[in-house]
């Protein structure tokens, strides 16, 4: 049985990180409930965006340690595929 990969998105992670007093919670159980039910990933770009709140790779190391979070590469694919996503949201005046 291949388990559930549950791509963490960065605002969950901001929203733990800062301790976000509306989010924070949720954020929290969510990836609980995924980490519980499958493997959590990041990819280069999430790694990226949580790093630009750290002072030291270190410090990002800290928050996002490969125990807890598997490290995956990007698929060029799925880049376009997310770009054309964004293309619609922002023509219907996201």
């Amino acid at each position: 049985m291949t388990p559930t990969e549950w791509l963490v998105d960065t605002n969950v992670l901001i929203d733990i990180i800062h301790d976000d007093p509306i989010f924070a919670e949720v954020s929290i159980q969510a990836l609980e409930k995924c980490a519980a039910t499958g493997v959590l990933v990041i990819n280069p770009v999430i790694y990226g965006e949580v790093g630009a709140i750290c002072d030291s790779l270190e410090e990002l190391n800290s928050l996002l340690p490969v125990e807890t979070f598997r490290r995956d590469d990007l698929i060029w694919e799925a880049s376009f595929l997310a770009g054309q996503a964004f293309r619609r949201y922002r023509k219907n005046k996201g």
